[in-house]
């Protein structure tokens, strides 16, 4: 309204300064009488227009508010519940996830013997999808389906192969987690209680010596995380995992097997101090695993242990009780270097039998030393890692060790190398320059063997 306002009031300043400053325009009374009465039925004109957009702006705000209705918020919500009924309440806390992998892999073996491994050229894919369903601060549940096969725990691959026929797709995990609340009490941070075919629980204190990443264990798990010291320089958190594992259902039959399962005692300590700039993050654990009738009784599968003596249903070491140290340090100390990951696992099978004439007899301990430089979270991140392992063929059970590696029976090193293309894909490189620790004996004849593995991961 000011503006209009305005206007009118600047055409009448105009108007009247053309009437005092030029008069020689208008040489007489009658002339500029007449130059007057055109001036005031112009502004008559003007100020009507005005008006009548003045209405119209009116209506137009009237209209608008009448068509806006604003709710309240139970109203909104019954509206809601009949047209979707309680299905609001099943999305929420609901989270979807999963990735898909394309691989290609050759495998180069050498050989003395004619019997030896021929080359291997294929190509492979992965697909993981699941979901987990939070009910309440308390307890989750969720599940993952994957690529893979039913007698391999440590591949999720699916080779192309067998003429364009569909592949397999099989429960990866089902589980329920249950984190209560009322265990925080003084330094406990955290109490979890697992159940199902879960992800390994063990891999916080473990490498692939003994577990490979794809392994996801069935039985029970509990475990206790809690904050022993505190101050502006340092941070002491300690963690301990017991997990009660079924790797075998006997046959319920007059004479049966005993069922074959894995005990598992896990104690770490993590302390976190700072370094220049930055930090220094330490990992030292402490585990101990009992795979109780694993070796005996035809429960096991070899991937690398000895089998070699007349009886062909039980492994030669016997049986299989891992002591397994782990450490690792994470270091960042100044703001614009990556992360640097050091880390050094040793175990020993305790359990094997070494006696005089045993196959494979001394051969019970394993290692793997290595680094680690960056991480790969969003575009442009990138990471690079060297290991050298040495897993002897009694050492840890071939069945759950990396499968990329050969599982037991192997030494050599692997290289690494991942860049984000993308927040959600990732390009990655692996070398596997590896030697069969038995080559000549135990039916093992190959040398050598190289593996390279060239990846694409989209992640979403």
């Amino acid at each position: 309204m000011r503006s209009k306002e305005r206007l009118v009031t600047r055409f009448t300043v105009f108007a009247l300064l053309t009437l005092f400053f030029v008069p020689a325009v208008f040489a007489d009374d009658a002339a500029l009488i007449a130059r007057i009465s055109g001036l005031e039925k112009h502004m008559a004109e003007m100020q009507k227009t005005i008006k009548l957009q003045e209405n119209e702006i009116t209506m137009l705000k009237h209209e608008k508010s009448s068509t806006i209705r604003v709710e309240p918020r139970g109203e909104f919500k019954e509206e809601l519940k009949a047209s979707i009924g309680d299905a609001d309440q099943w999305l929420k806390d609901l989270k979807f996830s999963g990735d898909t992998r394309l691989r290609y892999e050759p495998v180069g073996f050498h050989s003395g013997s004619t019997a030896g491994s021929g080359n291997i050229n294929r190509f492979r894919f992965r697909l993981r999808y699941g979901f987990e369903k939070k009910f309440n601060p308390d307890m989750k549940v969720g599940f993952r389906l994957a690529s893979g096969s039913t007698t391999d725990a440590t591949s999720t691959n699916q080779t192309l192969t067998g003429n364009f026929v569909n592949k397999t797709i099989t429960i990866d995990r089902v589980d329920a987690i249950y984190t209560p609340s009322w265990a925080k009490v003084g330094p406990i941070e955290k109490f979890t209680i697992g159940g199902g075919k879960f992800s390994n629980p063990f891999e916080k204190g473990s490498s692939n010596i003994v577990w490979d990443t794809d392994v996801t264990p069935e039985g029970a798990y509990e475990m206790l995380e809690w904050n022993a010291f505190k101050n502006d320089d340092l941070a002491l958190k300690g963690y301990a995992t017991f997990g009660q594992f079924i790797t075998n259902q006997a046959a319920h039959a007059a004479g049966g097997t005993s069922n074959a399962t894995v005990f598992a005692y896990q104690f770490g300590l993590t302390p976190e101090f700072k370094v220049n700039e930055g930090k220094a993050k330490l990992n030292s654990a402490l585990s101990y695993y009992d795979f109780h009738h694993y070796a005996q009784d035809s429960n096991f599968t070899a991937n690398g242990n000895i089998n070699a003596d007349s009886n062909a249903t039980r492994l030669d070491a016997d049986a299989f009780r891992i002591l397994d140290i782990y450490n690792s340090l994470e270091l960042k100390p100044f703001e614009n270097m990556p992360v640097v990951k050091l880390y050094f696992d040793w175990a020993a099978n305790v359990g094997a039998d070494n006696s005089a004439g045993t196959p494979g007899a001394g051969e019970n301990q394993a290692f793997a030393l290595g680094f680690d430089i960056g991480k790969t979270k969003k575009k442009h991140d990138w990471k690079a890692g060297y290991a050298y392992r040495r897993v002897e063929s009694n050492s840890t059970p071939g069945a759950f060790n990396d499968s990329d590696f050969g599982h037991s029976g192997r030494r050599g090193s692997v290289l690494s190398t991942k860049y984000m293309l993308t927040d959600n894909l990732e390009a990655g490189f692996e070398a596997f320059l590896l030697n069969n620790l038995n080559s000549g004996s135990f039916g093992k004849v190959d040398e050598e063997e190289r593996r390279f593995l060239l990846d694409l991961v989209w992640k979403f």
